[in-house]
């Protein structure tokens, strides 16, 4: 008895369900797990034509729709019609949706959990709405690759692809930086994805366009197997990369390249502990290289076997290229750190472990401006060692140039400042050590301009 009127509230329950949700009972699933629709169950000619019906039919609800295990050929193309719908696999390894047409296999789906595969040309991925997820995706094979397998296009922003693996395409990723598309590039995101065995090394992965300000890219561990990276005047930003080839290239691992775009540089790449695995040299100036004013920022180095030069920096067009480095774990002597293009005045700021260079190969340079040339080998003297300070000023270490960029020896003492009392003293006195480090002299100067220079 204390069970019945529990029982009977059920029934009524049941009742006021099913009397009120005459909207609601198009929502109950086809077929298929509970809350799923089954792709299978849609209207339509192939699977492309079926996802398309369930997500137009009940694009009140922003569908979710199951795709079940199998390898499904479609020439329809998965187009949302711009509702948030979603594609679910069984996994990577069982659910293959292959296109076989030529155009562009899908676009405006969040996609789970399910391969994506072409025929050897067209684009599988059209990114042209914000927010878009694309998860545990496996986008082009050996077999059936795609010409591109994922393009950015109008309104591709706040996007983010995950836990996908991008392979033997011909090009993996391109985003166009040009006047089209439009409204679109801010805060693109990659977390943890592989980009491997490209159809063509060169700009495998592809972020903007030489003379347009391109996109935001930012790349959470990406593994870039024997396929380049190029950033042409956009911004892109790499956690914790890793950059291997699996075979000798001809070009570096990535291409930093920018314009000089409304006055300023559009163009900056920004390394954070990247880890550098060649297996074999490659015929090339450097692994990575910068051009024109692209602008390149290293934070940290796993580095596995020291190949090098590490950055290859080359004006290209026309420019003054940028380097940082900021690796104090860093083994890389200077050599091996960088090579410059002959006629080439980079901006350079090295503070590693082993090289210490803020002014090699062209003097010291601060805000744009010389203040000592490369070419200078001594100032008290005919000296080889280089000073660059003599001791003068209130604090002792202020230097006094002559118009050539020498110093003076003003003989203005620490404590005397600013009446002229006698020589320049120790140790306020910077040297060039090994002809490209900045030491400091620990021994007072001699009349040539000498010192122990450390």
């Amino acid at each position: 008895m204390p069970r019945r009127p529990s029982h009977v509230f059920a029934i009524a329950f049941g009742l006021i369900f099913i009397g009120t949700g005459g909207a609601n009972a198009q929502a109950v699933p086809v077929a298929g797990i509970d809350g799923l629709y089954n792709a299978t169950q849609g209207t339509g000619s192939d699977i492309g034509a079926k996802i398309n019906n369930l997500c137009s039919t009940y694009s009140s609800f922003n569908p979710t729709i199951e795709v079940p295990s199998g390898t499904y050929p479609f020439t329809t193309p998965l187009n949302s019609g711009g509702v948030r719908c979603t594609i679910v696999g069984m996994g990577k390894s069982s659910t293959i949706l292959q296109y076989m047409g030529s155009g562009v296999a899908e676009e405006g789906y969040n996609l789970h959990d399910l391969q994506l595969v072409g025929s050897g040309s067209g684009t599988g991925i059209l990114l042209n709405s914000p927010l878009l997820i694309i998860d545990n995706v496996i986008l082009g094979n050996q077999t059936n690759p795609f010409a591109t397998a994922m393009l950015a296009g109008s309104n591709a922003y706040l996007d983010r692809v995950s836990n996908s693996d991008f392979s033997y395409n011909t090009q993996h990723f391109y985003f166009p930086g040009s006047e089209t598309p439009h409204n679109s590039g801010e805060n693109v995101v990659f977390d943890h994805d592989v980009f491997s065995n490209a159809g063509t090394y060169a700009n495998c992965v592809q972020i903007g366009d030489i003379g347009w300000d391109g996109p935001q890219v930012t790349f959470y561990s990406p593994s870039f197997d024997s396929c380049q990276w190029a950033n042409y005047d956009s911004a892109v930003t790499m956690y914790a990369p890793h950059l291997e080839a699996i075979t000798p290239v001809s070009g570096p691992y990535g291409v930093t390249s920018a314009d000089f775009f409304g006055g300023y540089p559009t163009n900056s790449t920004t390394l954070y502990n990247p880890q550098l695995f060649a297996n074999l040299p490659m015929a090339t100036d450097g692994l990575f290289e910068v051009d024109r004013y692209g602008v390149l920022n290293i934070d940290g180095i796993v580095d596995r076997d020291l190949q090098g030069p590490l950055v290859y920096l080359n004006t290209g067009g026309g420019g003054q290229p940028t380097l940082q480095v900021i690796a104090p774990d860093n083994q890389r002597t200077a050599s091996l750190l960088y090579a410059v293009a002959s006629g080439t005045a980079p901006h350079l700021m090295i503070l590693t472990s082993a090289v210490l260079n803020l002014n090699a190969p062209n003097g010291l340079v601060l805000n744009g401006v010389q203040i000592l040339p490369g070419s200078l080998t001594g100032t008290h003297g005919g000296g080889t060692k280089l000073q660059t300070s003599d001791s003068s000023g209130p604090g002792g270490d202020l230097p006094v140039y002559r118009p050539d960029g020498s110093l003076t020896d003003s003989g203005y003492g620490p404590t005397s400042y600013p009446k002229k009392t006698g020589a320049a003293s120790w140790p306020h006195v910077a040297c060039w050590l090994d002809g490209g480090t900045l030491g400091e002299c620990r021994t007072r100067p001699d009349g040539n301009g000498n010192c122990l220079c450390q």
